[in-house]
């Protein structure tokens, strides 16, 4: 029980990390476009992950 609450809060930390990653491959243009910063990726991941 403990390890798969564990290993799922793994699984969707390492989910935002690689959407954070690809994020910050975009240029300035694309991520005005699909309505965030770059300097606010991480808080912009957070929030479409917890919708």
């Amino acid at each position: 029980m403990v390890f798969s609450v564990w290993l799922s809060r793994y699984r969707r930390w390492r989910l935002k990390r690689q959407a954070v990653d690809i994020l910050h491959t975009f240029d300035d243009r694309t991520l005005a476009d699909i309505g965030t910063f770059r300097d606010s990726i991480e808080l912009f991941v957070d929030k479409v992950a917890d919708q």
